[in-house]
């Protein structure tokens, strides 16, 4: 007994001489100074567009668009709208790390992380349909004619091809995912109209997927087998009936309603190798949509860290960004915005023309005699 009120009093004196200081900081002290004061106070159009890829106008327009989706989560109601959509479009314009990220906007890592992941979601969610669509009506014809105009391919409405994005080894089936290039990728179908626009998208497939594959399981490819994707309207080219169709490289199969160039293996006339070029000139603009998207926002450029399923919203959401941007830097088409409820709901024509009176053949040499020609 004496032993125990021995002990009870050698730990009394010992919190009597080695008080506990008490807790003044609970949690680092961080600073959004820069983001309150020196970007929302100081930062030019030109300081916008350097840093966050779009002007001040475009940013707010976003956040307005946003604002609906992300205020539902009340776990980041200590974040602005307007912080976490910042937050997001650095890291899509820079990959830039969370870390960093969390020191430049005085948010915790987990915070930027959670931002970031819940942001591109939406935009891919809630924003992609109302910005990338199939056109139809008169916004299809002035495809149409702009591809005629601006790259000298007639009765064409949009160019197709795939694009890897690089990613780190998956865990589970990499094999798949590590393609002809050697390294590890996600493949993404694009469709792009005349000025770069993104029509359609389709991503997840693993890099090792051929890109007539992944066409071939595509809903695009079903609509235009069916005669659904464009509306019957043929022209008629060298004495041949050409309708609406797509530009494809020589990956893709050669149908009426997707042209593709002539094989280099195989030895070429002088009029078929005027074709390869002619063609080659209308697919300009998917490499460009390629190469403008990946500049503007470069962490497709860099491997992805995120797992899978993550990797295909995040591209979607990049080609999103991309459209908004294009639509508010190069003049608003109120129209693209009047078809967006019909689009939406109903891409493509019904009922379908027959596409078995078309001959892909004598499509493609129709072209050649045209260029030839020209």
């Amino acid at each position: 007994m004496q032993s125990r009120q021995r002990a009870q009093f050698v730990l009394m004196l010992m919190f009597a001489l080695f008080p506990t200081p008490d807790r003044t900081v609970w949690m680092k002290e961080r600073s959004s100074h820069w983001w309150e004061y020196i970007v929302n106070r100081n930062f030019t159009d030109g300081d916008w567009m350097e840093n966050f890829r779009m002007k001040r106008a475009t940013f707010q327009y976003l956040c307005l668009e946003l604002r609906p989706f992300l205020e539902k989560n009340s776990n980041r109601k200590c974040h602005s709208v307007e912080l976490r959509v910042a937050v997001t479009l650095w890291i899509c314009g820079s990959g830039m790390e969370y870390r960093s990220i969390g020191h430049l906007f005085g948010v915790g890592i987990s915070s930027a992380c959670n931002i970031f992941r819940e942001t591109v979601q939406a935009i891919a969610t809630h924003l992609s349909p109302k910005f990338i669509q199939m056109p139809t009506g008169r916004r299809l014809q002035n495809i149409v004619e702009g591809f005629e105009a601006k790259w000298g391919v007639p009765q064409c409405e949009e160019a197709i091809d795939g694009t890897h994005v690089p990613i780190i080894a998956p865990s589970e089936h990499k094999t798949d995912y590590y393609n002809r290039k050697s390294f590890y990728s996600i493949v993404s179908q694009v469709i792009c109209d005349h000025e770069l626009r993104v029509l359609h998208v389709v991503s997840g497939w693993p890099g090792r997927v051929h890109d007539a594959r992944v066409l071939a399981k595509s809903n695009i490819f079903q609509k235009a087998e069916s005669g659904t994707l464009f509306p019957p309207t043929s022209r008629l080219i060298n004495g041949v009936e050409v309708p609406i169709l797509i530009l494809g490289d020589p990956a893709y199969p050669l149908k009426p309603w997707l042209l593709k160039t002539f094989s280099e293996f195989g030895v070429l006339s002088q009029a078929q190798r005027n074709f390869n070029y002619c063609h080659s000139q209308g697919r300009l603009c998917i490499e460009g949509c390629f190469g403008r998207c990946k500049g503007k926002w470069q962490i497709l450029q860099q491997r992805l860290n995120f797992e899978t399923e993550f990797v295909p919203v995040l591209i979607l959401a990049c080609f999103t960004l991309h459209n908004l941007v294009m639509v508010h830097n190069e003049g608003f088409d109120q129209e693209w915005m009047d078809l967006v409820e019909d689009d939406r709901n109903h891409i493509g024509y019904q009922p379908g023309h027959d596409m078995r009176q078309y001959d892909a053949k004598a499509i493609r040499e129709a072209y050649v005699q045209y260029f030839n020609n020209r």
